[in-house]
């Protein structure tokens, strides 16, 4: 059977900036949270020796029943959700809005230097050029035979040479 919630208690909670729909377990557990941790870093807290150790007005989970160790150690673990996004709320408020702009007198920033690569050439060097009407000479290396694309545009070139 669920206790009936002090309409007082509530008024006093909202006058204080708290949520009145938390029950009082929640605010003992917040108000008690760094020593709480303290006490058990890495143990196990045993939430029926704490209970047993409260007030009975704070014994009372948010539907005003009192609290079991389950409860108890359910509402810790929101207890310690709520101060984690508080902390990091009040640090996100710490933090500058916005860049610092820099000073009139300092330079801009240069860029990084651009390092030197090896050259690349891709231009593929011409093959040997031996017009099929001139034969090398005892000192000269031979060609290689042409291709039929190559033969087209020696042809080519040879007409464009007669006509100037």
């Amino acid at each position: 059977m669920k206790a009936k919630r002090d309409d007082r208690g509530a008024a006093a909670l909202t006058a204080a900036g708290r949520d009145p729909d938390r029950g009082a377990l929640f605010w003992w557990l917040y108000d008690n949270h760094d020593a709480l941790k303290r006490r058990g870093p890495g143990r196990p807290i045993k939430w029926r020796h704490v209970l047993a150790d409260l007030p009975d007005a704070d014994r009372l989970d948010g539907g005003g029943a009192p609290a079991t160790p389950r409860v108890a150690a359910r509402t810790w673990i929101k207890v310690q959700r709520f101060v984690a996004a508080e902390m990091a709320e009040r640090q996100a408020k710490q933090r500058p809005t916005r860049v610092p702009t820099p000073k009139a007198n300092t330079p801009p920033p240069q860029p990084a230097p651009v390092q030197p690569r090896a050259p690349v050439s891709w231009v593929v060097p011409p093959a040997p050029f031996a017009p099929s009407h001139s034969r090398p000479t005892a000192g000269e290396p031979q060609a290689a035979p042409m291709t039929e694309g190559q033969r087209v545009s020696a042809e080519m070139l040879a007409e464009l040479k007669r006509r100037r």
